[in-house]
């Protein structure tokens, strides 16, 4: 039996010792560094992989709808649900869960508000796009793209002769390569909902060659639009921020909208 050195009188080599000088420190670290230790997980039965379902033990007397919002804009996002609940009359507010670059997770338990808002809109937070689609929970979140914005546009100054759906979808086709719905005819104008990819800038006018008239230009005007640069025409940012007003030096004789 060997003595160990620096240890208390009587100790024996392969025992644990306390320093005499640290005493009851030393038996919290000793304490805390065995709580730390890593606890072995008992191995699968068949050591094999298995199938989690997220759905078992869900409630299915409580429903839950769930969306994908992007707002799109480069001003903050503060307060903008509680505005939004008024303007899609919600009963109660929604849980909301932020994820990053101003995308969020929205939850309803009311179909018929979740229907209203997924259907309605082009919803709008301080003039900039708030972009709500439907999310089926399972996806993960990466997965969910959000590059595109459902709006009605109309073309103004059509000849009587041409006041029909099949000339509204070749002008409807020369702003998005996705028609949604053509619209009834109006006095003088054609009417289309499309869906415009947000990096696209929105065209102030089309053309369109006829038979006998030929080439003619139609002035387009967007419903309810979201605010948009007036310099590249995309929106998501304002003239003051536009990178293209920085490359190209435009002054207001550049603008592409207004006057």
């Amino acid at each position: 039996m060997s003595q160990v050195l620096g240890a208390a009188p009587g100790a024996v080599e392969g025992e644990m010792t306390i320093p005499l000088a640290v005493g009851e420190k030393a038996v919290d670290e000793m304490v805390q560094d065995k709580a730390n230790e890593e606890i072995p997980m008992p191995a699968l039965e068949d050591d094999g992989e298995f199938d989690f379902d997220p759905f078992d033990g869900v409630d299915g007397s409580s429903p839950r709808w769930f969306a994908m919002a992007l707002y799109f804009s480069s001003q903050r996002s503060w307060g903008m649900f509680d505005e939004m609940g008024a303007a899609w009359r919600l009963a109660k507010p929604i849980p909301v869960r932020k994820l990053e670059n101003n995308r969020f997770i929205l939850e309803f338990s009311v179909e018929e508000e979740y229907n209203f808002v997924i259907n309605g809109g082009p919803w709008r937070h301080k003039g900039d796009a708030l972009i709500v689609v439907p999310y089926d929970g399972v996806s993960r979140p990466s997965e969910v793209i959000i590059d595109s914005i459902d709006l009605w546009v109309r073309f103004y100054d059509v000849t009587v002769t041409l006041l029909s759906r099949a000339f509204t979808n070749i002008l409807a086709k020369k702003v998005s390569n996705r028609v949604l719905e053509i619209g009834e005819p109006g006095s003088d104008f054609l009417r289309a909902r499309v869906s415009l990819l947000l990096e696209e800038p929105l065209k102030p006018f089309v053309e369109a060659s006829v038979k006998v008239l030929g080439v003619m230009r139609f002035e387009v005007k967007y419903e309810n639009v979201p605010w948009f640069c007036f310099i590249c025409g995309r929106m998501g940012h304002s003239k003051r921020d536009c990178s293209e007003e920085e490359e190209d030096g435009h002054d207001q004789k550049g603008y592409k909208f207004g006057d």
